[in-house]
Order: structure tokens, then sequence, then C-alpha cells
């Protein structure tokens, strides 16, 4: 991957604050008072509470917490966007549903229930795929974890069965990273990587050992922007490959699909490093799927709005913007016994928090540039918050000098932030090693890598040098077990002042 240069240099700016600072050694940088782990935790506990029901695009939940982040913003003296009337960037997405007569799921002949047995995933194409059936372990190709599921096994013009998340998440064998997962957990990974090795299809279950509780296999709609020129999918919800399907089932079609082969004992297998003959004992049984999706695209109109606020920088001939952005939705509740809310207090109310505690700090303590704090709705159901943005020339990209992002930074205290994009943009590594000296933070800078998840795709996409903090998933990730009190507030707040370090560097 091929790194951009910004058109503003970091490294020129620290320079000139070394001298700055070395000219005035009694010169202190501003106070931090502002940022605290209570507040952080305060604004935890509100966007993440029962009484929000996870924060679902288009809910009541998510309306609270946008008044909620609206109020902080007004409360704290800050401006709407230039030319914008009040802190809500409003923006319309067409919901469509699956046309529950020929959405289908057939096993070895045998029908299935959608929204009960299976559900299409939103990257999943309108399509049939009718195929033999090939289990792929977790569906995982990963050079530099020396692991592969697909190591000697055809699966052009297949459909793979895999498992969810990655082997051995207890960690005792340390073939990953235990309970924190990586990318290659991700539903639309493994769906890219299917493709890649030639499958048509995906079938994906819930692997046992780890996670023995019920699922959930609500049918969400398809969303899509709409404007007069047509509609378009983004980020995450777009295709994965023209005719790919993909669906979520449940363990007992599973079952009934693998007559005689025990789950629990399948995955352990795998997590064994014995995938091969599994997968060749398997492949024996020759059981054919059928997965039709087909779209009903009358569709419904669903209203969703961003948030934002505009702070003036200190040195009015500096004229670039910077933008601070977290995602504020979630992906809201279900019917059934127990916990049935997806609260998200890490995924992803902590980098809200860590944003408007940010926002209060710069507040106080303005920066010479301008700043643009924003808050995205519609993130988990496609990237379509950050992306509106471009699509309705709600912000001038152009007008970007730099982009921070924050989202899911509340778990894994043990393990080291992790920080994407500083090797995409000139500078971007000193400013952040710049930054940390006084903090001295356990970070892992990732250099290029780059996928394209959470909202600083839209920035990559426009060029706009950005940074990325992420303290990786957990077993809790996109579960019901997401609840604010496992989240370590000392930490965050370290990381949000060193963010607050970085941001006013840059």
């Amino acid at each position: 991957m091929n790194g951009y240069v910004s058109s503003w240099s970091v490294w020129l700016r620290i320079a000139a604050l070394a001298a700055i600072l070395g000219a005035f050694p009694g010169c202190a940088p501003a106070p931090r008072e502002e940022i605290t782990a209570f507040e952080l935790s305060s604004h935890v506990q509100y966007l993440a509470s029962d009484a929000l029901q996870g924060r679902y695009t288009g809910t009541p939940g998510i309306g609270d917490a946008e008044r909620y982040i609206a109020d902080v913003f007004a409360g704290l003296g800050l401006s709407p966007l230039p030319g914008e009337e009040d802190f809500f960037l409003e923006f319309d997405l067409k919901s469509t549903s699956y046309d529950p007569e020929e959405t289908v799921l057939l096993l070895d002949g045998t029908g299935y229930a959608l929204g009960e047995d299976f559900r299409p995933f939103p990257f999943s194409a309108d399509g049939i795929v009718e195929s033999e059936v090939v289990f792929a372990g977790y569906g995982i190709t990963a050079p530099e974890y020396r692991y592969d599921d697909y190591a000697g096994l055809d699966v052009r013009g297949k459909i793979v069965l895999i498992m969810r998340h990655e082997p051995d998440e207890t960690g005792t064998t340390g073939i990953f990273e235990g309970a924190r997962q990586t990318r290659h957990a991700y539903f639309r990974e493994k769906a890219e990587n299917a493709a890649k090795h030639g499958a048509l299809g995906m079938l994906l279950y819930t692997d046992p050992l780890n996670h023995p509780k019920g699922e959930d296999l609500r049918v969400s709609p398809v969303y899509a922007f709409t404007n007069a020129s047509g509609s378009l999918r983004v980020g995450s919800g777009s295709p994965v490959a023209d005719g790919f399907v993909a669906f979520h089932v449940s363990r007992p079609a599973v079952q009934s699909l693998l007559p005689g082969v025990d789950l629990e004992e399948l995955q352990k297998a795998v997590d064994a490093g014995q995938a091969i003959p599994v997968i060749r004992e398997i492949a024996d049984l020759a059981v054919t799927a059928r997965m039709v999706q087909s779209t009903d695209n009358t569709g419904n109109t669903v209203q969703a709005r961003n948030i934002a606020a505009f702070l003036p920088g200190r040195d009015h001939a500096k004229t670039e913007w910077i933008v601070v952005g977290a995602h504020h939705d979630h992906i809201g509740s279900f019917t059934g016994d127990g916990d049935t809310i997806y609260n998200g207090a890490d995924d992803n109310a902590s980098g809200v928090a860590g944003l408007l505690e940010l926002a209060e700090q710069f507040a106080a303590y303005p920066a010479d540039r301008p700043m643009a704090f924003m808050t995205f709705s519609a993130e988990e159901i496609g990237l379509f918050g950050s992306y509106a943005l471009d699509r309705y020339d709600l912000i001038d990209f152009e007008n970007i000098g730099f982009m921070l992002n924050l989202d899911m930074i509340g778990r894994n205290p043990d393990i080291p932030v992790e920080i994407y994009g500083d090797g995409l943009a000139e500078g971007l590594t000193d400013l952040v090693l710049e930054a940390n000296e006084k903090h001295m933070l356990e970070i892992d800078l990732q250099g290029q890598k780059y996928v394209p998840f959470s909202d600083i795709a839209v920035f990559h996409d426009n060029r706009v040098p950005f940074l990325m903090f992420f303290t990786g998933e957990h077993p809790d990730y996109h579960g019901t077990g997401d609840h604010w009190e496992k989240l370590d507030y000392e930490r965050m707040e370290k990381l949000i002042r060193l963010s607050y370090d970085i941001l006013d560097l840059a």
C-alpha cells in the first residue's frame, strides 16, 4: 500500500513548537483538568444505559443520545458548523427489507425460516446460489499468524460453511491473540476471504465452545442513500461480490446439515490444528445448500443525523480544519429472555465520551486551527453517517488538514492501544511519538496497515490524513455484555490526554 503525503507537513510544526518551547523554558502546556475518568464514565453510563435501547439508527433511543451530545456541545459554548442552523446534520436512508417469500435457505432440501434460523448479512448480494457445502473452519487466511483454513482446500464454485470468531479464544495456544480478536474475526473479512478463494456463498454459524448462548438472528434491513439520482450502498454495507450470498445461520440448522457431527468436538479439532482431516471427513457427507436472497425494493425512508459542532482557532491565518470523530450508534435490542440490549459501552459510547471530553478541553483552551467535533450515525449499518459528509457535500474535504477518530477505546487494558493511519501521511508517526513522550502510553503503531472499517474510510478516500485509536475487540464485541462498568476509565483518560496533545500539535 502506498502512503500519501499531506498538504501540510506535521514534522515542521513539531520542530517549530520545539523551538518556541526552547526559547521560553517556563512555558507550560494547557491544563488537563477538563479530561477526567469520572466524566468519561458519566458520559458512557448514560449513552450505554438500557434506557437508550442500544441506539439503533432511526429509533427513539438514538434520538435521545443525539440530543444529549448536542446539549453537551451547547453547554460548552460551541457553535454549529458554518452555514448550519443547529448541531444536527440530517440525511435520509432508504430502508429496504428482504422478501420473505423469495429469501430462502434450503439445506439438503429442508427449508428454514428467515429471522429464526438464518438472516442475510448486509454485504450479501441478491442472487441464487446452489452448490456443495464445504466446511472451512473459521474461514481465515492470516499469513502474519501462519494460519490458513483454506490450505489445500478447493472451494471454487462452492458454498463455504465457517465458524464465527477465531481459533482458541481462551488464548492457551497463542494461535492468534486470545480474547482480543483481530480483523480476521469480522464478518465481512471472512466473506471477502471466501470470495477471494472462489466461493459463491458463505454460511456462518456461531462457534459453540465459547459462545453457548442463543443467537440474535433478527433480519436487519438493507440501507442505501437516497436522492434524485438513485440509491447507493456504501462502506461495509456494499456487496462483497456480485452474486455472493452470505447468511448467518443458527447452530440447530447447521447441526441438521451435519448429522452425527458434534459441533463442539469439531471446533476443538480445528483449534488443535486438525482442520484438514476434519474438513475432508465432512466433505464426504456431500451436503448441498440453496441460498436465495431477494430484496423488496419498495422501501421506506429512515431519517438519520450526525451531530457536529465547530470551534474557531486562535490563529485566523490557519484555515485548515481538524476533525475529531466517533460514531454514536449501535445495534439496538431484540425481544427474548435475559439481557436483550446491545448497550454498546465500548462500541462506541467510549469514543463519544472521549470526543466530548476533548471538546470540553479545547473549548477551555482552543487550538490554533479551527476544529469540528462530529459524532456519526449509521456506522454499524454501513458507515453511512461519515459517508453522508461526502455524498451530500456537508463538509469540504479539501479544507480538512487532519482527522482523529475514536472507536472502541475502553477495553483490553493489558494490551497496547492500536493507532491506525500513522504511516499513511508524512510526519504522523513523529507526531504521535512526540506527543506520547510525557504520557508513555503503551501504543502499537500500525504504519501503512489500512482496513476500511469505522469512519476513517471516507476520510481516507478523500486523502485526508488521519489517526484512529482502537483498543481492540473482545468477547463482548457486538454482544449484550458490552456494559459501562467493564471499561477502564483511567486508561481512557490517559488515551484522551494523549489525543489532546496530538491535536494540539497538529
